[in-house]
C-alpha cells in the first residue's frame, strides 16, 4: 500500500522543485559522519525545519532507517508497524524494507502491522524528505509508538539493537519529537533543558522519569527513550546537541511556544 503525502503543500512544500530547494537551504552539509540515532523535530518546516536540518546535515544517512513516531491521533495498537509498500513524498517514494520489517517483528513480537496509526500521523512523514534528500536510495521501517510503559520501550530499544547487528550496511534510528508545548518561552527553555540533559547523558530511564515528574510535554519521549537505549546497546559513546530553538524564533510570540531540538547519538 502507498501511504500518500498527507502534509505536503501545508506543513512543507508540495512540489519536488520547491521542496528540494528548501531542503538545500535547511540542510547544509557539515562533514557528515555515521551516527546511531537522532532526535529531530516534526513541526512544519517554517518553524522547525532549520533545527532538523542542523542534525541531518551533519550525519550520514545509510540505506536503512527506522523512524520512530509518537502518536498524535491515538489510533492503532501500542506499537504499530507500517506493514508494506512505500511512503510518498514530493521527492518520490520511500520503500518499506520487507526484510527490516520481518526482523523487527521477530525481535519484538509486540509490534503489530497496522495502517490506521499512520494515516493521519505527521511525525514520521516530516522526517522522510530530509532522509530522502540525504540518501535517495533510502528504505525504511516506520513505527508509531503509543506506549508509555518504560520497560516495553526499553525492550523495543533492545530489539532494534539486535536487528541492527543483522544489517551490515548500518541502521539509523530516528526519534521524531518536538519538545515542550504551549507554555511561555522561559518555562519551555527551562523544561526542555531538563529533558535535553538526560538525552545528552544518554540516560533513557531518567529521561522518561524527568519528563513525567517535571510535566514536560515532549511528545516523542517514548521514541527518544527507545532510540537512546538502542544506541547505548550498540556502543554509543556520546550525544551531541546541534540546535535548540522555539517557535518564537519565527512567530515572535514568546507567550505560547513549542520547543524544537536536534541531537545525534554516536
Amino acid at each position: 500500500m502507498l501511504r500518500t503525502a498527507r502534509f505536503a503543500g501545508s506543513w512543507y512544500p508540495g512540489s519536488e522543485q520547491l521542496l528540494r530547494g528548501e531542503l538545500e537551504e535547511l540542510c547544509p552539509l557539515h562533514d557528515p559522519r555515521p551516527v546511531l540515532g537522532v532526535v529531530a523535530p516534526h513541526a512544519g518546516y517554517q518553524y522547525s525545519g532549520a533545527v532538523a536540518g542542523e542534525v541531518y546535515g551533519r550525519i550520514e544517512v545509510p540505506e536503512l532507517c527506522v523512524v520512530l513516531s509518537p502518536s498524535h491521533t491515538g489510533f492503532g495498537p501500542r506499537f504499530s508497524l507500517y506493514p508494506e509498500g512505500a511512503w510518498q513524498t514530493p521527492l518520490g517514494q520511500v520503500p518499506i524494507s520487507a526484510d527490516l520489517n520481518q526482523e523487527l517483528q521477530v525481535a519484538f513480537p509486540e509490534l503489530r502491522e497496522d495502517y490506521s496509526a499512520h494515516e493521519g500521523e505527521h511525525a514520521a512523514e516530516l522526517q522522510l524528505p530530509f532522509l530522502q534528500f540525504r540518501n535517495p536510495g533510502l528504505k525504511v521501517a516506520v513505527i508509531v509508538v503509543r506506549s508509555q510503559h518504560l520497560e516495553k520501550l526499553l525492550e523495543l530499544g533492545a530489539a532494534l539493537a539486535e536487528v541492527a547487528e543483522i544489517f551490515d550496511q548500518g541502521l539509523l534510528v530516528v526519534a521524531s519529537s518536538d519538545m515542550n508545548h504551549f507554555e511561555d518561552q522561559k518555562t519551555t527553555l527551562a523544561k526542555d533543558q531538563k529533558a535535553l540533559d538526560q538525552v545528552l547523558a544518554r540516560d533513557p530511564a531518567k529521561l522518561f522519569r524527568v519528563v513525567q515528574s517535571e510535566h514536560i510535554s515532549m511528545c516523542g519521549v517514548s521514541p527518544a527513550v527507545t532510540m537512546l537505549h538502542c544506541s547505548n546497546l550498540r556502543g554509543a559513546e556520546r550525544a551531541e546537541l546541534f540546535s535548540h530553538e522555539t517557535s518564537a524564533r519565527v512567530s515572535g510570540d514568546t507567550r505560547r511556544v513549542v520547543g524544537y531540538a536536534a541531537l545525534a547519538v554516536s
